[in-house]
């Protein structure tokens, strides 16, 4: 099977270049879908993940991000694969950014103002990775971490982050219990049925508030590319 192509990801971000294309609709009510999800409370966190690699995960990260910011929400996507950012794949100017482990490197002494990048003249914001860590678990247990996070979560109205696939490793499962809610990512004639029930049930099982599943396929029509489903 094809792998995705992560260069492509910067010409794939429509929800904020071209807002008023059809396709940015499908994120508007990928949008609407999380926020009935959870109809009496307002979900301000969101962790992204899919059952593997190559699966869109950053770029349906980015869009909906992108279309919370197009809404007045300042909203922040958080790059957390540690592993294989990707980020910057959607913002090149970000790959020269301290990010994440600059910030908790506390010899560099940086702020959130030196790691995060205000995107154009938008409500979005990003945070990447920054170097790329030796030892991810190490990172992803620390207090500091926690932290930042509640920090984050202080400042920005609304965060999305960008995690490694389910089956590839523990990070989204650690990162779970840090956000109000999760969404996993199935990719169209790539991703498994066997690897998406595995990963919602990995996710439950580690008491993540899973809204459900959107599935990518990169194949549709454009009129016809997303759709989400609020119970997977």
């Amino acid at each position: 099977m094809k792998k995705t192509d992560k260069k492509d990801i910067k010409n794939r971000l429509v929800a904020l270049h071209e807002p008023s294309n059809p396709q940015a609709e499908y994120f508007r009510t990928i949008k609407t879908n999380i926020e009935m999800a959870n109809i009496d409370s307002q979900i301000k966190s969101l962790l992204i993940t899919s059952p593997t690699q190559d699966s869109g995960k950053t770029m349906i990260s980015v869009n909906l991000a992108s279309t919370y910011a197009n809404d007045g929400v300042k909203t922040l996507i958080v790059d957390l694969d540690l592993r294989r950012p990707s980020l910057g794949f959607a913002f090149p100017f970000l790959k020269s950014c301290p990010g994440l482990t600059g910030i908790l490197d506390s010899s560099q002494k940086l702020t959130l103002d030196d790691a995060i990048v205000k995107i154009g003249d938008t409500n979005l914001y990003a945070l990447p990775v920054g170097v790329r860590p030796v030892s991810p678990y190490s990172i992803l247990n620390s207090e500091k971490l926690v932290q930042l996070i509640k920090q984050l979560q202080e400042e920005f109205d609304m965060i999305i982050i960008d995690t490694p696939p389910v089956l590839m490793v523990t990070d989204a499962l650690l990162i779970s219990k840090w956000v109000e809610a999760c969404i996993l990512i199935a990719r169209g004639s790539y991703s498994n049925k066997k690897d998406v029930r595995k990963s919602l049930k990995s996710l439950r099982d580690s008491n993540a508030n899973v809204l459900g599943a959107i599935f990518n396929n990169p194949q549709m029509k454009q009129t016809n590319y997303y759709y989400a489903e609020s119970d997977a």
